[in-house]
């Protein structure tokens, strides 16, 4: 088991690398010429006397569960010079929307006719960004049903068919939004 952990990892090291090197070019085409996406693969450490340890073949002691021995981190930097941190500490609401994206275009390759649901992808963008999310999102549908909220013309500009969905508001306030209930 112990050895399976470990080739495991580092299936993951090299896929890792892969990955973060694709989303970090499909990022370029989306208005983000500088940014750096990179993915951590850490052996999770564990004490000898820790019950979910797994000795490896190494010596070293790793936390073992139903993931594997790994601890997987994204990072992300928006610019040259700046230094990579978590992905959850250091990208802004657009920057986070367009990094799913990137991810979402690089790994669709592999799962053709699923249904993609971008619920304001464009959040915090607008002129060249927003056609770059919009030309991304027109060649995810060549292969994906691709549901889109989106109050951008330059996103929408895109899609084959549009909907409008109408709501009343509190007090009878009549906006233009959608809302989406889920259950279970």
């Amino acid at each position: 088991m112990a050895q399976a952990a470990v080739d495991l990892s580092k299936m993951r090291r090299k896929a890792a690398k892969r990955l973060a090197k694709e989303v970090t070019a499909e990022l370029s085409g989306l208005a983000m010429a500088d940014a750096e996406f990179t993915i951590d693969v850490n052996t999770d450490s564990a004490d000898q006397d820790d019950p979910a340890g797994l000795g490896l073949p190494s010596g070293e002691a790793a936390r073992a569960g139903g993931d594997g021995i790994d601890q997987i981190e994204f990072g992300f930097a928006a610019h040259r010079g700046v230094t990579v941190l978590p992905l959850a500490k250091s990208a802004s609401g657009g920057e986070l929307s367009r990094v799913m994206l990137a991810l979402e275009v690089v790994l669709s390759a592999s799962a053709t006719g699923t249904t993609m649901v971008f619920d304001e992808v464009d959040a915090g963008v607008g002129g060249r960004a927003a056609v770059q999310i919009g030309r991304r999102l027109a060649r995810l549908a060549r292969t994906h049903q691709v549901i889109v909220v989106t109050h951008l013309p330059q996103v929408a500009a895109y899609a084959d068919v549009h909907l409008t969905v109408h709501s009343t508001g509190p007090k009878g306030v009549s906006g233009c939004g959608a809302s989406l209930a889920r259950t279970g």
